[in-house]
């Protein structure tokens, strides 16, 4: 059940960067200030995405429920990205308190 609560957030993380240009590029932002920009994508995933655009940037990725790999990806990418994800959330949680 923690597990589960856990992945939930980590959607709702990665839908918020995903909801707007200004807030994919203040993860860019956080990705260089990490030193992560320059992270490449696996062939797998260029594989699995194939027929995909996919952009130059190493973005967090949305799992989908017809897609088996997909949740895969999600956790392997968020994985990889996860200073920088970890840097996103606390900037927002202490963004809300204030």
């Amino acid at each position: 059940m923690l597990i589960l609560m856990y992945f939930q957030q980590l959607r709702d993380l990665v839908a918020s960067i995903g909801a707007s240009p200004q807030r994919i590029e203040k993860f860019k932002k956080i990705l260089k200030s990490c030193r992560l920009q320059n992270k490449n994508y696996e062939e797998e995933e260029l594989l699995a995405n194939e027929g995909s655009v996919i952009s130059q940037d190493l973005l967090p990725i949305l799992d989908c429920k017809t897609r088996w790999s997909s949740g895969y990806f999600f956790i392997k990418r968020a994985v990889k990205l996860r200073v920088a994800l970890t840097k996103l959330h606390k900037i927002n949680n202490f963004g809300r308190m204030n």
